[in-house]
């Protein structure tokens, strides 16, 4: 039987410090809070928009959203700058600097409805 034994005097990192460092290494936010941006999508970009886009990650302090189609990719395009900053505001950081939107088959594929 192994017994595991903490080196004294060496605290073990906490879960949510061992989180931000990885993340930063990442280029990534430390914020855990950023899934509010995927959940409270609807609240940022309307019903409508929303059932039309989905956020799909964050790179490099980039929102990576998909949009249904080139119409909808074009309106998210241009109110970009007054989406990131309501992102940012409801999480009180600056957490997103811009917005990208990917459209074609591979994004739309997403909002096709089975029926």
């Amino acid at each position: 039987m192994y017994l595991i034994r903490r080196p004294s005097g060496e605290d073990i990192p906490q879960i949510k410090e061992t989180l931000q460092s990885l993340a930063r290494s990442m280029k990534m936010p430390a914020n855990t809070s950023t899934h509010e941006i995927f959940d409270r999508w609807p609240d940022v970009v309307g019903e409508y928009l929303a059932s039309q886009s989905e956020p799909l990650s964050i790179h490099e302090f980039s929102l990576i959203v998909a949009a249904a189609n080139p119409v909808v990719a074009r309106e998210l395009s241009l109110n970009s700058s007054s989406i990131v900053n309501l992102i940012n505001g409801f999480l009180k950081m600056q957490v997103v600097h811009k917005m990208e939107v990917k459209t074609g088959p591979n994004y739309a594929r997403r909002f096709r409805r089975s029926d």
